[in-house]
C-alpha cells in the first residue's frame, strides 16, 4: 500500500476505532453481511486500508474516486466484495472526460474489485470488470469537477458537473432494480467499446465526439419516415437554431456552420448564434470577436460603426443609425441637404461655373478643418523649437528683462 494512505489510517485513535467496529460487528445476526467500509478520494484509499486491517470481518469496501492504493498480489482482499466507482463529465470541448484521481500516474498501485463507471446516462452504468486495470482518458484535469461527491455550485447559482452522489441518486430515482450494468445506451458519450451497451463506441464524423452506436439505423434514409436523421445508430429529431451539430443533416435548417445549426427552414443563422460575416446572419449583422455572433439590426438612434448595423442601412458620421431620406437642413438657396449626401453645390456660393458639377461633403470639410487645425497646432509648437535647436539651443530661448 502507499505509505501516505497507510499513515492516514493509523491516526491517534485507530485502535479505539477498530475496537468499536469489532464490538458493533458482534451484534450482527450475519457477520458476513455486517461491515461496510466506504470513502471518497483519499477517504476511499483509507477505507481500502481498513479493509486489509480488518479483513477477518469480511467487509464490503465501496469507494468513490479512490486513487490506486494497494499493490498486487494481496491475499487479504476478496475482490468480489470490493466496488470502485468512477465518475465522468460531459465536456463541450472534448466530449467525455474522467475523474483523474483513480488514474493518478506514478503511484504504481493496482486496482481491485468491481470497476463501475457513472455517466450522464441515468438509466444504468458501465461495468468494466473485476480487478480491471483499464485506463480511461481524457482526464478531467481542468477544475476536477468530475471528482466531487456533489455538484459544485458555479456562477449564477446554477450547478456544475453532477458528483458521485448525484449520479447514484439519479439511478435510484428510477426505482428499477437491479440497476442495469450493461453499459451506456446508444447516443451516450464514450471513449471505449467496453462502456457501451452495444459494445461499439465510435465517431459519426471526423469532428464528432465518440458516442455509443446503436443498431436502429445506419443512414438518414432509413429514418425518412420517422425523423429524417440517423445519428449514432438512432433515428432522432433534427436540431433547431443554434444547437450543437457536426453535419448539415443534423439541422432543421439544413446548415451546420461552425458546429451550430442554422435557423428553422433557413441556411442563415439566427440572432445570438455564431457567425463569420454578416452574410451568415438572417439579420445581416455579425458582431463581436469571441466568438462573433449574429445580432439584430439597430433602430434609428442606435450606436453603430457600419451601415449594416442599422435597419435603415445608414450609419452617420456620428456613428448613429439615421434614416436615409431625413431632411436635416435647408441652405439659403433652398438646396436641401440630406443625411445621406451631406453635400452642397460650391458653385452656388462662389459663382464659378467650374463648380457646377462638383459637390463637397460636410464630413469631408469637417475632416479637412480638423487635420489643418491639428497640423497647425503642431507647427506652432514644434517649428520654433526646431529653429532654436538649429541655432544651438536645446529649447526656444527666452529674454529676461531686469528693471
Amino acid at each position: 500500500t502507499r505509505n501516505g494512505f497507510y499513515e492516514a489510517y493509523h491516526t491517534s485513535y485507530d485502535i479505539e476505532l477498530e475496537q468499536a467496529i469489532r464490538e458493533c460487528a458482534k451484534s450482527c445476526s450475519n457477520p458476513d453481511e455486517c461491515v461496510i467500509f466506504t470513502g471518497h478520494s483519499q477517504g476511499g484509499a483509507i477505507a481500502a486500508v481498513a479493509g486489509l486491517v480488518m479483513a477477518d470481518l469480511n467487509p464490503y469496501v465501496i469507494t468513490f474516486g479512490q486513487p490506486p492504493t494497494i499493490d498486487a498480489p494481496c491475499n487479504l482482499i476478496t475482490s468480489e466484495r470490493w466496488y470502485r466507482f468512477i465518475n465522468t463529465k460531459a465536456s463541450d470541448a472534448i466530449g467525455i472526460t474522467y475523474d483523474p484521481v483513480p488514474f493518478v500516474p506514478g503511484l504504481g498501485a493496482d486496482f481491485f474489485g468491481h470497476m463501475i463507471i457513472l455517466s450522464r446516462d441515468g438509466s444504468g452504468v458501465a461495468y468494466i470488470g473485476l480487478d480491471a486495470q483499464e485506463f480511461f482518458s481524457p482526464l478531467d484535469v481542468a477544475g476536477f469537477s468530475a471528482h466531487g461527491m456533489k455538484a459544485a455550485a458555479v456562477s449564477n447559482s446554477s450547478t456544475g458537473t453532477p458528483g458521485y452522489l448525484d449520479r447514484i441518486e439519479t439511478l435510484m430515482a428510477n426505482d428499477t432494480y437491479p440497476i442495469r450494468n450493461s453499459g451506456y445506451v446508444a447516443g451516450s458519450l464514450c471513449s471505449k467499446d467496453s462502456e457501451c451497451e452495444s459494445q461499439n463506441c465510435g465517431e459519426e464524423t471526423t469532428f464528432a465526439f465518440a458516442r455509443c452506436i446503436g443498431t436502429m439505423c445506419t443512414t438518414d434514409d432509413e429514418c425518412a419516415n420517422i425523423t429524417g436523421r440517423c445519428d449514432s445508430g438512432l433515428c432522432i429529431s433534427k436540431l433547431g437554431s443554434c444547437f450543437d451539430c457536426d453535419e448539415d443533416s443534423d439541422c432543421t435548417g439544413s446548415k451546420c456552420l461552425l458546429f451550430k445549426c442554422s435557423a428553422q427552414n433557413s441556411s442563415l443563422m439566427s440572432d445570438n448564434c455564431i457567425c463569420r460575416t454578416g452574410e451568415d446572419c438572417e439579420s445581416g449583422r455579425c458582431e463581436g470577436l469571441a466568438p462573433p455572433q449574429c445580432e439584430a439590426q439597430l433602430a434609428v438612434g442606435g450606436s453603430c460603426n457600419e451601415n449594416s448595423d442599422c435597419l435603415s442601412d445608414f450609419c452617420s458620421w456620428g456613428f448613429i443609425c439615421e434614416e436615409k431620406d431625413a431632411v436635416v437642413d435647408v441652405l439659403p438657396n433652398e438646396t436641401a441637404v440630406t443625411s445621406v449626401s451631406r453635400s452642397f453645390n460650391l458653385g452656388d456660393y462662389v459663382g464659378d461655373d467650374d463648380y457646377d458639377d462638383e459637390s463637397m461633403s460636410f464630413g469631408g470639410i469637417a475632416l479637412i478643418v480638423l487635420v489643418v487645425a491639428v497640423v497647425g497646432s503642431a507647427a506652432f509648437v514644434y517649428i520654433p523649437k526646431l529653429i532654436a535647436r538649429c541655432k544651438g539651443y536645446q529649447d526656444v530661448p527666452t529674454t529676461t528683462m531686469t528693471v
